[in-house]
This record gives C-alpha cells, structure tokens and sequence, in this order.
C-alpha cells in the first residue's frame, strides 16, 4: 500500500491562513491581541468561519492521532546514525511528543485563563461577554435575547435558519409564527417550539439544562424522556434523567432580561457563582459554612459590587482583594 504516493491536494490561501491561526493558538505563544485579531479575521464572512472551522477539525483529529502514536509505538530508526540509539532517550522523546501534542489539543479545548476562545466559542455564531446582553433577529418570526456568557451556534435548512445549538449560557426565545418546528439543542436533549406566540428561556450551565416555557407551549425531549411544557412551567434535565414540570413566577424566571437577578432561599455559593456569570474577575467563597446558607432579594446586575458589600455585612463574612478584580470570601 503507497501511503505517501499521491499528494494531498494543496491548500487554497483561505485555508492556509486558517491553519496558520490554528498554529498560532497551539504554539504557547498566542497573546489577547491574537485572539482579537483572530474573531476579526473569523467575523470577515461565512467563508473565514467555515475554513476554520474546517482547520480546527483537521489539528483536532492531528493531535489524537499524534498522542495514540506516540504512546503505542517509536519512530523507526535512521538507517545511518553515529550511534546506536538509546531506549531510555528514545522513550523520553516519545512521551515528550506525546505530552506537547496533548497540551496543544488541552490548550485549545481549555484556553488558560480564557486567554483565547474554546472550540467551543470559535464554533459560535453569536455570543456574548461577561455582563453582556444581545438581542438577535434569527428571521422574520425569531427572535432571541442572548444573556451574559453565553454562546449559539446557527442550525439551518435551506439557508434559513431552523433552529440553534444553544452551546453554553442561557437565551430567551420569541417565536412569533411557525412555518416549522424551532429547535433549540442544549446538552443532550433539544427543545421544540410547534405553535405561534411561544415564548420560552434555555440554559445550559453547570452541566445541566434548565428550560422554562414562559408562553404557549413547548415539547422537551432528553435521553431521559420527554414532556410538553405548559406557560410558567420548569423543567431540568441532564445526561442521565429528564425531570419533571414544576410551576415557576414567569415574571421572576425572565427578570434577567432587565438586569435584574432574583434569589429565594438561594444557597449563598449558587448566588456567589450566578454573580461570577455577570462580573469580570472571580469571587471565590472559601468559608463551607457560609456557603449553605440561604439569600432571598432582587439586586440590579449594574451594581454587583454593591451586592456584594451587603453580601459580606449580611454574611459576615472577611473580604480580600487579589490582583486580577479577585474577591475571596472567608
């Protein structure tokens, strides 16, 4: 069999500046600059998306190879060496490679400080920042409201657009008319707006799927089930179970599209993590004890900083500032 007999076709230039960016993301050196300059690249047409997303497939499916072959086998030897080769050095090399190939593949799944975009985001059509709302015009009877952290990626069917992979955050979704089903994917199970005047909020954190039918009615499928939503009903589903249908406040579960978040007898560790989603920088709660215990009340996003000064007289709790707009609670 010739492995090596045919070449591989060559590279049109899009596709070369593609990998190249893929290559500066993966060399250690990629800087906020490069990223910068990388979503301006990605955001100069579809054709630059798509290429690199194409680019990001190829060093992904690279670097797993790369890992199995170093850990099941060395390269062959020269044919001519000054030496004979050492198996120890040998060994040493096949695991270096190994490793720097598997942080490379880590590095661009789990940026380091978010330093630059995931596979994740860079898959995304529209996304959001920390503190950030966005409204987005999906088509004539679609319209979705993008909440802080969040990321969707566009599913579509003879270039119109049938539904979203909502790939991490949370999004509230008008539907004002139905051609068609609309679909939302979130985790391992999706969501199905059937009928017009449906209104109804996704989130996808934490490992979990949170969907909340404000109006109308909407159909939840998972590997653990399915159910019909009714207006003002929640339900949450994961990997292994779909929950059931509970009644919610409508007026409270959506109050985030004004900057308001809501707690009832919320453990002060699920607060401190939902004000993480709104605020740059990090508030980590060290104290496990204070961490149980719950907060009720309705604080304005603009002022979390407020939120937290009363979080701490409320709490009693010791606050630390570290560089990087870090407060450790104790």
């Amino acid at each position: 069999m010739r492995l090596f007999g045919n070449r591989a076709p060559a590279l049109d230039p899009l596709e070369r500046e593609a990998h190249a960016w893929v290559r500066r993301l993966t060399s250690g050196k990629a800087t906020q600059a490069d990223a910068q300059a990388l979503q301006h690249w990605r955001s100069q047409s579809e054709a630059h998306a798509v290429a690199f997303r194409h680019a990001q497939e190829v060093w992904h499916k690279v670097g797993k190879a790369g890992v199995l072959v170093a850990d099941r086998r060395p390269l062959p030897a020269r044919r001519v060496a000054s030496r004979a080769p050492n198996p120890q050095r040998r060994a040493m090399l096949g695991g270096a490679f190994a490793t720097a190939v598997a942080a490379a593949g880590v590095a661009v799944v789990h940026p380091p400080l978010g330093l630059w975009p995931s596979w994740e985001d860079m898959r995304a059509d529209y996304h959001t920042g920390t503190g950030e709302r966005r409204d987005v015009v999906l088509s004539d009877n679609v319209r979705v409201t993008l909440n802080t952290q969040t990321r969707i990626a566009l599913r579509s069917d003879a270039g119109t657009a049938s539904g979203i992979d909502l790939v991490g955050g949370e999004a509230a979704f008008d539907v004002a008319r139905t051609d068609r089903s609309f679909m939302v994917v979130a985790g391992n199970g999706r969501t199905l707006a059937q009928n017009a005047g449906v209104q109804f909020e996704v989130r996808n954190t934490g490992g979990s799927v949170c969907v909340t039918c404000l109006s109308g009615q909407v159909r939840v499928e998972s590997a653990g089930g399915s159910l019909m939503l009714q207006a003002n009903q929640q339900v949450v589903y994961d990997d292994q179970r779909m929950g059931v249908a509970v009644a919610v406040d409508g007026a409270s579960a959506q109050a985030w599209r004004n900057g308001i978040l809501v707690f009832r007898q919320t453990p002060l560790s699920e607060v401190v993590d939902e004000i993480n989603r709104y605020r740059p920088g990090r508030v980590i709660l060290m104290n496990d004890e204070k961490a149980r215990l719950p907060l009720s009340g309705r604080f304005s996003v603009d002022n979390l900083e407020l939120v937290l000064t009363q979080i701490r007289q409320a709490f009693h709790v010791k606050a630390r500032t570290l560089p990087g707009n870090i407060l450790l609670f104790t």
